[in-house]
């Protein structure tokens, strides 16, 4: 029997698989480091986008809320105008009827009765006049209150007076218009 004595060393199977492994761990870390900046580049690249997104859109509510006010605005001058156009609408109204309304006075207005004064507080008229009977001022409130123009007509108040040995009696009278009742086109044409 012989022995074998192998006198060169022996390169063994253990180094080289520790270099083996240590390499296959330093490219899995080297992957897990490129894995995490390329995941990491892209979260903030989406966050950027996001973050922009959000700029944006709140620069358009900005706008959006600048149109609002603007639509607010126009809409409350509109109502403005409105207000301004119904006062010049029953400004004219009452301006055409002015005719009609002393037409129709002088129409009801009997004899002996004459009229000195006629006012307007708060869409209220008033009117003062003298009158020979006391007839005379009822014909006439009478004719009033049959008018389709002429409402509310009230009698306040009646003196009697004596001048020039003849009984005058002055009356104040109150009323209100109905402006439905003119005909305005009539009187046009």
């Amino acid at each position: 029997m012989m022995i074998k004595i192998n006198l060169l060393p022996i390169q063994g199977k253990g180094p080289t698989k520790i270099y083996t492994q240590l390499g296959l761990m330093g490219i899995i870390l080297v992957l897990c480091v490129f894995t995490i900046l390329f995941l990491w580049f892209r979260q903030t690249s989406d966050i950027d986008a996001k973050n922009t997104e959000i700029h944006l859109k709140n620069k358009k509510v900005q706008e959006l809320q600048e149109t609002n006010r603007k639509v607010e605005d126009f809409k409350k001058k509109r109502e403005l105008v409105k207000q301004k156009l119904s006062v010049i609408e029953r400004g004219r109204k009452y301006q055409r009827a002015a005719v009609q309304i002393m037409m129709e006075a002088l129409q009801v207005l009997p004899d002996q009765v004459w009229l000195g004064s006629w006012t307007m507080e708060n869409q209220q008229f008033k009117a003062d006049g003298y009158a020979l009977s006391l007839t005379s001022i009822g014909n006439f409130l009478t004719a009033l209150q049959e008018s389709p123009l002429f409402k509310n007509v009230h009698l306040i108040q009646t003196v009697k007076q004596r001048i020039v040995n003849h009984d005058i009696f002055f009356f104040n009278i109150t009323y209100s218009l109905d402006l439905d009742g003119l005909d305005v086109a009539k009187n046009a044409q």
